[in-house]
């Protein structure tokens, strides 16, 4: 959870249920075994943020290429409808209110009974609330469920949750991506991605070299 950010910038990360949603044309990539399935929600009808989380997808990509890794992020976007998007919402909001007393991965909210109908691997939800951005490793699947407020959301928030999708976990460095606490004049702005640590590579490698 990032504490450095104010409450007007704050964003957070990873898995979702639907029970109806209407496709929305995206990147289109034919998914091999080491694809990891993006699933990007919108709670409203404004697509614009998606642009972001496609920028922060490509951002991972690159550096998974770079490092000679078989994993792939594939991402796919969706609207919800408003019960759908009000079910997200519900447990965005549990999750958030729990935090500090939860453990990744251990009992924590009730998950949505439909969350595995996505098929995802990360399910990125552009929440309507003023919530602080996180990414929440689901009991039911290997997935996680990655929570950002849509008005607020930046491509570096967002590339830092899908970073802990990915398996890489916090530095107490205010200047990397992976940052906490971070600088909130670098997470809000909309400049170039904040670097990776060598440890945060060689994390990678290791996390991931076994990809096809």
């Amino acid at each position: 959870m990032e504490r450095g950010l104010t409450q007007a910038r704050r964003s957070l990360v990873v898995v979702a249920l639907i029970a109806v949603l209407v496709a929305v044309p995206s990147t289109a990539m034919a998914q091999t075994a080491g694809d990891r399935r993006v699933v990007i929600v919108l709670g409203a009808g404004d697509d614009a943020p998606t642009a972001i989380a496609q920028e922060a997808i490509g951002f991972w990509n690159q550096v998974l290429t770079e490092l000679e890794l078989g994993t792939r992020l594939v991402g796919t976007t969706l609207v919800a409808t408003p019960r759908s998007a009000r079910i997200l919402e519900n447990y965005t909001r549990q999750v958030w209110q729990q935090a500090g007393r939860l453990t990744p991965g251990g009992p924590g909210p009730k998950e949505p009974r439909r969350l595995g109908d996505l098929g995802a691997d990360v399910v990125v939800f552009l929440s309507g609330q003023p919530t602080m951005s996180f990414a929440w490793p689901l009991r039911q699947s290997a997935g996680f469920f990655v929570a950002v407020p849509a008005e607020t959301v930046t491509r570096n928030i967002l590339a830092h949750e899908l970073g802990h999708a990915l398996g890489l976990t916090h530095h107490d460095n205010p200047m990397v991506l992976m940052c906490s606490p971070c600088q909130e004049a670098q997470m809000i702005d909309d400049g170039p991605f904040l670097p990776l640590t060598p440890h945060d590579r060689s994390r990678l490698r290791e996390l991931h070299a076994s990809a096809p």
